[in-house]
């Protein structure tokens, strides 16, 4: 839906969530639901104006494991063992290495300063909760 109103209009054909806006506002980056599960999956873009739907990293990411940029995409790839950040060139089309730790399984969320000077991210090592039983609670 425009910002000044006006009628809502269908930018994906094929479903996604995280949406981000390019910084030109032209474009329209989100997270497609994955092969094996709903909130990873490969990171597609359109136009704003509608269009064609277009892959641009076939990668199975955590929809909030990535952050975008004018000159391209940061995102965080899991191991059992590490976990990395990467970094997808629009201009060159080549991912290269940006950090890498060794850390628990557990979730990394991107984001970057707007001025572009700083990537930060937050561990998440556990996703685990423990079930308590009060007694004589009444």
């Amino acid at each position: 839906m425009p910002s000044e109103g006006g009628k809502a209009v269908q930018i994906t054909k094929g479903g996604g969530f995280y949406a981000v806006e390019s910084f030109d506002g032209k474009v329209l980056y989100y997270v497609k639901p994955g092969q094996y599960t709903h909130d990873n999956g490969p990171i597609w873009k359109v136009p704003c104006e509608g269009g064609e739907e277009t892959p641009v990293l076939d990668r199975e990411i955590a929809w909030a494991d990535w952050a975008l940029r004018p000159e391209g995409i940061y995102f965080a790839t899991q191991t059992d063992k590490k976990y990395s950040i990467e970094f997808l060139s629009f201009q060159t089309g080549k991912i290269t290495p940006f950090y890498q730790e060794e850390t628990p399984n557990g979730r990394v969320f991107l984001t970057i300063s707007p001025d572009g000077e700083w990537l930060l991210y937050t561990e998440a090592p556990s996703q685990e909760s423990d079930l308590m039983l009060v007694e004589n609670f009444r």
